[in-house]
């Protein structure tokens, strides 16, 4: 959700979607390093901070492990989260989208004026 409204906010920032597209897309990879970068050199953790961020954990597949399910080894998946994780990505991503839209709404409304 907070992914698709910065998208949408940058669209109406720019008024127009190509250079929306070309500079969302920078963005997102951008975001995507930094994150690597800071967290593989540093002990911080972005976790909900930004929507790329959020992405990459909840996709993330470190948490495997080795087990025996029907007389084979199998690779086992544990794709848990934890309550205040679950929170915090519901609470700042709907905080942060509706900032989002309110702001390209408020660019809209200036623009559809003149």
């Amino acid at each position: 959700f907070r992914f698709i409204c910065e998208f949408i906010m940058l669209t109406f920032l720019l008024r127009n979607f190509f250079a929306a597209m070309v500079i969302g897309y920078i963005y997102m990879e951008a975001s995507f390093m930094m994150i690597i970068l800071v967290e593989d050199a540093t002990d911080f953790k972005f976790n909900y901070i930004l929507s790329v961020s959020n992405l990459l954990s909840l996709c993330s597949y470190s948490n495997s492990k080795m087990g025996y399910v029907n007389g084979e080894d199998i690779l086992l998946y544990d794709f848990s989260l934890e309550p205040s994780y679950i929170i915090g990505t519901i609470l700042v991503s709907l905080i942060m989208g509706t900032l989002c839209l309110l702001l390209a709404y408020k660019n809209f409304e200036k623009a559809d004026m003149k």
